[in-house]
Protein backbone atom coordinates (compact mmCIF):
# COMPACT_ATOMS: atom_id res chain seq x y z
CA UNK A 1 0.00 0.00 0.00
CA UNK A 2 2.72 2.46 0.62
CA UNK A 3 3.78 1.99 -2.84
CA UNK A 4 0.38 2.83 -3.90
CA UNK A 5 0.62 5.87 -1.86
CA UNK A 6 3.77 6.88 -3.39
CA UNK A 7 2.58 6.54 -7.00
CA UNK A 8 -0.26 8.58 -6.40
CA UNK A 9 1.94 11.48 -4.48
CA UNK A 10 3.77 11.36 -7.52
CA UNK A 11 1.51 11.37 -10.33
CA UNK A 12 -0.88 13.65 -8.12
CA UNK A 13 2.74 16.39 -8.19
CA UNK A 14 2.88 16.12 -11.76
CA UNK A 15 0.20 18.31 -12.20
CA UNK A 16 -1.95 15.86 -14.65
CA UNK A 17 -5.47 15.07 -15.04
CA UNK A 18 -5.14 11.42 -14.85
CA UNK A 19 -2.52 8.16 -14.78
CA UNK A 20 -0.64 8.77 -17.85
CA UNK A 21 0.33 5.20 -17.98
CA UNK A 22 -2.78 3.77 -17.29
CA UNK A 23 -2.76 1.64 -13.77
CA UNK A 24 -0.81 3.30 -10.77
CA UNK A 25 -1.20 -0.26 -9.31
CA UNK A 26 -2.30 -3.81 -10.72
CA UNK A 27 -2.94 -6.22 -8.02
CA UNK A 28 -3.60 -10.20 -8.73
CA UNK A 29 -2.88 -13.41 -6.64
CA UNK A 30 0.75 -14.49 -6.11
CA UNK A 31 1.99 -16.62 -8.81
CA UNK A 32 -1.17 -16.08 -11.14
CA UNK A 33 -0.53 -15.50 -14.57
CA UNK A 34 -4.40 -16.23 -16.00
CA UNK A 35 -6.47 -13.07 -17.86
CA UNK A 36 -9.10 -14.63 -16.02
CA UNK A 37 -7.58 -13.76 -12.39
CA UNK A 38 -9.91 -11.32 -9.88
CA UNK A 39 -7.54 -7.88 -9.83
CA UNK A 40 -7.71 -4.62 -7.99
CA UNK A 41 -6.63 -1.50 -9.48
CA UNK A 42 -6.34 1.58 -8.55
CA UNK A 43 -5.52 4.27 -10.97
CA UNK A 44 -6.22 8.64 -11.15
CA UNK A 45 -8.92 9.18 -13.30
CA UNK A 46 -9.76 11.93 -15.45
CA UNK A 47 -12.66 14.10 -14.85
CA UNK A 48 -14.76 13.07 -17.86
CA UNK A 49 -14.28 9.13 -16.45
CA UNK A 50 -17.49 9.59 -13.93
CA UNK A 51 -21.17 9.76 -15.09
CA UNK A 52 -19.84 8.02 -18.22
CA UNK A 53 -23.10 6.86 -20.06
CA UNK A 54 -24.01 3.57 -20.52
CA UNK A 55 -23.28 1.00 -18.16
CA UNK A 56 -22.58 -3.08 -18.24
CA UNK A 57 -26.09 -5.23 -18.20
CA UNK A 58 -26.94 -5.71 -14.33
CA UNK A 59 -24.61 -2.88 -13.12
CA UNK A 60 -25.91 -0.71 -9.96
CA UNK A 61 -25.04 2.66 -8.92
CA UNK A 62 -24.73 3.36 -5.91
CA UNK A 63 -24.41 6.58 -3.40
CA UNK A 64 -20.55 6.76 -2.34
CA UNK A 65 -17.97 9.03 -3.59
CA UNK A 66 -18.17 10.57 -6.38
CA UNK A 67 -19.35 7.40 -8.68
CA UNK A 68 -19.89 4.20 -7.51
CA UNK A 69 -20.60 1.06 -9.86
CA UNK A 70 -21.11 -2.58 -9.23
CA UNK A 71 -22.39 -5.64 -10.84
CA UNK A 72 -21.68 -9.49 -10.20
CA UNK A 73 -18.35 -9.52 -11.59
CA UNK A 74 -16.79 -6.60 -10.66
CA UNK A 75 -16.59 -2.62 -9.06
CA UNK A 76 -15.35 0.29 -9.24
CA UNK A 77 -15.35 3.71 -7.03
CA UNK A 78 -14.41 7.31 -7.91
CA UNK A 79 -13.84 9.70 -4.97
CA UNK A 80 -11.33 12.49 -4.60
CA UNK A 81 -9.32 12.45 -1.94
CA UNK A 82 -7.43 15.77 0.14
CA UNK A 83 -4.58 14.72 2.04
CA UNK A 84 -1.52 16.99 3.50
CA UNK A 85 0.33 14.54 1.71
CA UNK A 86 -0.53 16.16 -1.27
CA UNK A 87 0.27 19.58 -1.47
CA UNK A 88 -3.05 21.94 -3.04
CA UNK A 89 -5.29 18.97 -2.83
CA UNK A 90 -7.43 21.67 -0.60
CA UNK A 91 -8.18 23.35 -3.54
CA UNK A 92 -7.51 20.62 -5.77
CA UNK A 93 -8.22 17.22 -4.61
CA UNK A 94 -6.39 14.16 -6.37
CA UNK A 95 -9.13 12.30 -8.02
CA UNK A 96 -8.84 8.22 -7.35
CA UNK A 97 -10.64 5.33 -8.91
CA UNK A 98 -10.16 1.83 -7.07
CA UNK A 99 -11.62 -1.06 -9.17
CA UNK A 100 -12.07 -5.06 -8.83
CA UNK A 101 -12.51 -7.15 -11.60
CA UNK A 102 -13.15 -10.82 -12.73
CA UNK A 103 -14.50 -11.85 -9.14
CA UNK A 104 -16.27 -14.94 -8.81
CA UNK A 105 -20.11 -14.48 -9.85
CA UNK A 106 -21.80 -15.63 -7.29
CA UNK A 107 -25.63 -14.63 -8.43
CA UNK A 108 -27.19 -11.06 -9.63
CA UNK A 109 -28.48 -10.81 -5.74
CA UNK A 110 -27.67 -7.18 -4.66
CA UNK A 111 -25.94 -8.06 -1.75
CA UNK A 112 -23.52 -9.78 -4.25
CA UNK A 113 -22.80 -6.66 -6.12
CA UNK A 114 -22.21 -4.80 -3.07
CA UNK A 115 -19.91 -7.54 -1.84
CA UNK A 116 -18.07 -6.63 -5.10
CA UNK A 117 -17.98 -2.74 -3.85
CA UNK A 118 -16.91 -3.36 -0.15
CA UNK A 119 -13.49 -4.93 -1.23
Amino acid sequence: MDRLIGKIEKEYASGRNWSQGGELCDMAAKGSRSVDETTLRFRIYAPQDVNYPGSPEGQRRFSLGKEAVANVRSAGIYFECVSERLDGSKNRPARIYGGLGKAHDRGDALENAMDNLRV
